[in-house]
């Protein structure tokens, strides 16, 4: 996985874990002192870094899928990790080939994985790609690329190339839809629907 290749607003988020830290922290410390466990400096700092450190974990991988924290415009990054199964045609040969893309996403990172599924021909992984918001009810993703093809499937004249794409994922229904360049001077289109 790399990271977003657009700058996201995370200080506000980031400021609030902090807060909270701190106020785990001080109970933290108060629980000790009460139990008459060490002095209370000894708990105090590790707590909060241990504290702020889980709590950004936790926040990377989970909590910031919570409506709440989008509603409150603490985060603003769309949610579009999943399996899309569908069909791309290149003006290579202008015909339906089958393939799969998974996104995997967190709140700092993410990977797009596109697979040529008959034959299993090729497959890309992404190496920079920027989500964002199109209305309420879409993401845009764009994104490059980097493709390795199976040796012995396809002509040595297709071998492995860059590229960039471009698609829409609308969240009601689950369709992903774009195109897609490659540095070979071909392009085409992706139709996909979320599994």
């Amino acid at each position: 996985m790399h990271q977003y290749s657009e700058p996201v607003n995370r200080v506000p988020l980031l400021g609030l874990i902090a807060v909270v830290a701190l106020l785990v922290s001080i109970s933290t410390s108060t629980i000790f002192d009460k139990l008459g466990i060490g002095p209370p400096w000894l708990f105090s700092s590790p707590a909060l870094a241990a504290s702020f450190g889980i709590l950004c974990k936790l926040t990377d991988t989970r909590i910031w899928r919570w409506r709440t924290l989008r509603r409150m415009g603490l985060i603003d990054v769309p949610v579009v990790d999943g399996k899309y199964f569908g069909n791309l045609v290149s003006s290579y040969r202008k015909v339906e080939i089958p393939i799969s893309v998974e996104i995997d996403q967190t709140w700092t990172r993410i990977s797009i994985r596109l697979e040529v599924l008959e034959p299993k021909s090729s497959r890309s992984t992404s190496i920079t790609a920027a989500v964002f918001p199109i209305g309420r009810q879409a993401s845009g993703v764009n994104y490059s690329y980097k493709s390795m093809v199976q040796p012995g499937i396809i002509g040595l004249q297709l071998g492995d190339h860059d590229g960039t794409a471009d698609v829409t994922i609308n969240h009601i229904t689950g369709e992903m839809t774009g195109r897609y360049y490659n540095f070979r001077g071909r392009r085409g289109t992706l139709t996909l629907i979320r599994e």
